[in-house]
């Protein structure tokens, strides 16, 4: 293999036992250099030839403008939906697709996903799938999507068909030629519920958040309290409320269901208080809480408390994003502004970020390994087979000083990374892997790759909802990026 050109982006960054990130050949132990993958991000704009082999690109067969494509990537088993929640379809108003790929058998390499199938809801009506939340630069893509064995849930929290930002959560079941809608799912009563802002599915039950109330007031200023519904499969395969779970006691404003997490008979619910963290309300008194139930009895009930460790004025998000895998937690706090992963008081990065990691009784806290201001590290977090993935969707890019020796290069804003993290074993600690951008981030400076993440034992999705189309130039057409960890060296014994 030739030795590749310094003056090319290097595109992935094996840092796991490398303590020095500029000593690339120092990385020995992991990955050889002249092994290392560079691709050079003007060729791959033009040529997706050009992809490094361990990264696939995929782009909206369709690019529309604001389309989102990219958004909340689901993988199970062999097949991987993509979302755009803004692609509008048959000259209706937009409602927003999802797409099927599958890899198509058993011999296929990993990243070898074919499109099988275009999904749209079958009514209702939404304002492009997105929300526009105050003091916040980018809107809330309003989608969810979760699937389980051959039930795919799409959860639409921009649903207004009956008035207000009601929200409904459409399910698919699969058949032979394909997924078939077979149910809509909203609250019984008409009102602000935005029903479907998060969806989870375990086993043969479907848990959906509504982070606003019943409140006639379509508006962000509502009391927005929060309450999350649990559905199980009844007659006919269909699926009937069975349980209500809401925050003891209910403060306004407090957003309970903004995110979900679950692993068999855990179930992790985030009360993050997005309105204060977003106008960074530093005199609030109400912390940003995940609930963590346990089922007892058939139902959910008694849930323990993991609070913001630095208390309600921090406003830092905490539980934004979480994952649940066994006895382990992770919990994204993307608007923490501490300067230091050892130091959580240490102030003056505002929205660096930081992610927690509880297991076994203990907790882990994490920050990127470049601290920046704005770079909302711990916006998106997943967790499968001993690996952790953080993504930081409004880092900037390296100086190209650290890669190359050239101070040419302007740092790229808002391009976005993302951190992988593993563990020899579930007891172990998490240790950074690899770091992951997009290698054609120069095209689209503000595409913010990690928005939306999810990884198995093989591959990882990682969203950039927000890039444009590279051959049309459309704003916010998006895109997915496809990792291959099956490339990545084993991790060292410890």
């Amino acid at each position: 293999m030739p030795k590749p050109r310094l003056e090319h982006v290097l595109s992935m960054l094996l840092v796991g036992a490398c303590s020095n990130l500029l000593a690339l050949t120092g990385c020995s132990a992991l990955l050889d250099s002249s092994e290392a993958h560079f691709v050079d991000a003007e060729t791959l704009a033009d040529d997706p030839r050009a992809q490094p082999d361990w990264m696939r690109r995929m782009l909206p067969p369709l690019p529309q403008l604001r389309g989102y494509f990219g958004a909340f990537p689901v993988l199970y088993a062999d097949a991987l939906l993509l979302a755009a929640p803004g692609q509008t379809f048959s000259g209706d108003a937009n409602y927003g697709k999802v797409f099927r790929y599958e890899v198509p058998n058993a011999r296929a390499e990993p990243l070898a996903f074919e499109l099988t199938q275009e999904l749209s809801v079958a009514d209702g009506t939404a304002d492009q799938g997105v929300f526009e939340y105050a003091g916040f630069p980018e809107p809330d893509l309003q989608y969810s999507m979760a699937m389980e064995g051959d039930t795919l849930v799409i959860g639409v929290a921009a649903d207004k068909k009956c008035g207000g930002i009601n929200g409904a959560v459409h399910v698919f079941e699969r058949e032979p030629h394909g997924y078939v809608e077979r149910q809509v799912l909203r609250p019984a009563t008409c009102g602000a519920w935005r029903f479907g802002r998060s969806v989870l599915l375990i086993d043969d039950e479907l848990i959906v958040g509504a982070v606003g109330d019943d409140s006639t007031i379509a508006t962000e200023g509502n009391t927005q309290t929060g309450r999350v519904f649990i559905y199980r499969r009844g007659t006919a395969a269909k699926f009937a409320l069975f349980q209500e779970l809401q925050m003891e006691p209910k403060i306004d404003g407090a957003f309970f269901g903004f995110s979900i997490a679950g692993d068999h008979d855990r179930l992790a619910i985030g009360a993050t208080f997005v309105r204060n963290a977003l106008l960074e309300d530093h005199t609030a008194t109400d912390p940003s809480t995940v609930y963590v139930y346990r089922r007892s009895s058939g139902k959910y009930a008694d849930p323990d408390s993991l609070r913001s460790p630095l208390g309600a004025a921090a406003q830092d998000a905490f539980g934004w994003s979480i994952a649940v895998q066994g006895d382990t937690i992770a919990v994204g706090a993307p608007f923490d502004r501490s300067a230091s992963a050892n130091d959580p008081t240490s102030t003056g990065e505002l929205r660096s970020g930081a992610v927690y990691v509880y297991q076994g009784g203990r907790t882990t806290r994490l920050k990127a390994e470049r601290i920046e201001r704005e770079s909302w590290y711990g916006w998106s977090v997943a967790l499968a087979d001993e690996r952790l993935l953080v993504g930081s969707p409004n880092a900037s890019d390296r100086p190209a000083t650290l890669l190359t020796g050239s101070s040419t290069d302007a740092v790229e804003s808002q391009s976005g990374i993302v951190y992988l993290y593993e563990r020899a074993r579930p007891d172990a600690a998490f240790k950074v892997r690899a770091t992951f951008e997009a290698p054609d981030r120069k095209q689209q400076m503000t595409a913010r790759f990690g928005t939306y993440i999810t990884l198995n034992t093989s591959v990882a999705a990682i969203a950039a909802p927000f890039k444009g189309s590279p051959s049309s130039g459309i704003a916010r057409a998006g895109a997915a990026y496809l990792i291959d960890l099956t490339r990545l060296p084993p991790l060292p014994t410890e």
